[in-house]
């Protein structure tokens, strides 16, 4: 958890001249300058890591018996056809981990980085709360739709989806970070971690799976990232 504090503090300087690129309108001038400063080299190392770790990290587990995830067990109970149903879960997963991180860094770049880091602890707080409740999906997201098992699958899952805790972890740390490639790929592997075995092995799996602990371990995770952002937002009125 300290060097994790260290990292951050670290990655401040850069997280910032990153924002004066974006914003001074001479690119070229303002990149020599952070390049020169060493800001920009340690931008390129910890910036992008750090970023899919925390998102790979958090949404891996709150996706263990997220409705999603359970979802995909119902689905594949009833039709026993992997191989559609992974395919259809990837895709629905890359469309609903890019739209959130489109929207989390729309949002972020109205706002002040402060009030960001401020929003962005405040709401990982309410997300480790929200991690502890558990989960059950709607008997009709797993309703057979027109076009095989590979749409509904799609279609249920975009839909169960669609404001789901791991969506919105996803725009809130692509909000955080300003670095939507990495969250998404680390959003996307995580959820994929985590319901690809769901699929796999279904409810044999699912029925040995300690969830108040997985939804405990979850809900850490959200707060201590939580608490590191509104610690660096209150650095301002140190």
């Amino acid at each position: 958890m300290h060097s994790l504090i260290s990292l951050r503090m670290g990655n401040e300087s850069a997280r910032t001249a990153l924002t004066q690129i974006h914003r001074a309108g001479a690119p070229g001038h303002c990149l020599r300058s952070v390049l020169s400063c060493g800001c920009g080299a340690q931008l390129l190392r910890s910036g992008a890591m750090e970023a899919f770790l925390a998102s790979f990290g958090t949404v891996a587990v709150a996706e263990i018996g997220d409705r999603t995830q359970l979802l995909l067990l119902m689905i594949s109970a009833r039709h026993r056809r992997p191989v559609p149903i992974l395919a259809a879960m990837l895709l629905g997963t890359v469309l609903s981990t890019v739209l959130a991180a489109w929207i989390g860094e729309r949002l972020s770049a109205l706002l002040h980085p402060r009030v960001v880091d401020w929003l962005v602890g405040v709401s990982l707080l309410v997300m480790a709360l929200w991690a502890l409740k558990a989960e059950t999906p709607r008997a009709s997201d797993a309703t057979a739709r027109r076009g095989g098992v590979f749409i509904s699958t799609l279609v249920s899952f975009c839909i169960a989806e669609l404001g789901d805790k791991t969506q919105i972890a996803t725009a809130v740390l692509a909000a955080a970070y300003h670095n939507s490639i990495a969250v998404v790929i680390g959003s996307t592997l995580g959820i994929v971690l985590a319901c690809a075995p769901a699929v796999l092995v279904g409810h044999a799996l699912s029925a040995r799976l300690p969830l108040r602990a997985i939804r405990i371990t979850s809900s850490l995770l959200f707060f201590g990232l939580g608490v590191l952002f509104l610690v660096r937002a209150a650095e301002v009125f140190a």
